[in-house]
């Protein structure tokens, strides 16, 4: 018992006389926010009203943005040993995995 209590000193806990054991402030406090977790998952917890009107941040939406990095590619190239596959952007990723799988097999 005396080994237990003292492990139960280094976490924090309180052992009295006749072993009953206090909580640590932190302890308790994450009981609390345990216990507000529960009742707000079963619908228990009911907050107060707002004292004031809820109001918003207005959005401003600026359309003169113009968008900023590497324009656009218009090929793609596929580069096998001494193969040079180049294809359109707009080929479809199934013919673009063709291509990659045919030119896998030739190795």
């Amino acid at each position: 018992m005396e080994h237990s209590t003292e492990f139960l000193n280094e976490l924090g806990f309180v052992v009295g006389r006749k072993g009953q054991r206090r909580c640590p402030a932190l302890q308790s406090a994450s009981n609390h926010l345990s216990e507000w977790r529960r009742m707000a998952r079963e619908g228990k917890l009911i907050l107060p009203a707002p004292s004031s009107d809820v109001s918003f941040a207005r959005v401003v939406v600026d359309s003169d943005i113009t968008p900023s990095g590497p324009p656009p590619l218009s090929t793609l190239d596929i580069l096998h040993g001494g193969v040079t596959v180049r294809l359109d952007t707009s080929s479809s990723a199934l013919r673009i995995a063709q291509i990659v799988r045919a030119l896998a097999e030739t190795a």
